[in-house]
């Protein structure tokens, strides 16, 4: 599972859920989410804070979620 933090710009993965070449091949080195250049193709903050607490929030909580910059 992938999320966006708080920030608007953190990625952060359950990396018991992706596996490590996926997240090399999708995933910039930074960690950091490469936003569009027209703000209104950006998502919604409160959409991604629902997915963060709905969707990844109930794997962050069975599961070691970490920023896409920290080592596996």
């Amino acid at each position: 599972m992938i999320s966006v933090a708080e920030d608007l710009e953190t990625i952060l993965v359950s990396r018991n859920k992706v596996p490590g070449e996926v997240i090399d091949r999708l995933l910039s080195p930074d960690g950091l989410l490469h936003k569009p250049a027209d703000p209104r193709n950006a998502p919604h903050p409160e959409n991604l804070r629902w997915h963060r607490e709905n969707v990844f929030g109930q794997v962050a909580l069975n599961e070691g979620v970490i920023r896409a910059t920290q080592p596996a």
